[in-house]
């Protein structure tokens, strides 16, 4: 029987892997506002090119506010903690 395309994807079923999210909040000062928006945009693509990387979601602050929101979706905890340690992270 051939999937429907535009149906939802199927319930995991439970205790089957999930995935995990690493939530980043940053603080950034005003007037660096572009250089936050470029490092994150930069982290984006590393992270993409990464195996395991399901992709990234960022959030900007609110007006008058200045915490940005990063979510970063891999497919295990293995694959996450082996991105957090990629060399590139650390420059």
């Amino acid at each position: 029987m051939a999937e429907n395309p535009a149906s939802p994807p199927p319930t995991p079923v439970s205790g089957q892997p999930q995935g995990v999210t690493l939530v980043v909040s940053r603080a950034v000062d005003r007037g660096e506002e572009d250089e936050s928006e470029r490092l994150t945009h930069e982290i984006a693509s590393c992270a993409g090119e990464f195996f395991g990387h399901n992709g990234v979601m960022w959030l900007r602050p609110q007006a008058g506010q200045g915490t940005y929101h990063s979510a970063l979706h891999f497919t295990s905890e293995e694959r996450l903690v082996a991105w957090v340690r990629l060399p590139q992270r650390m420059e």
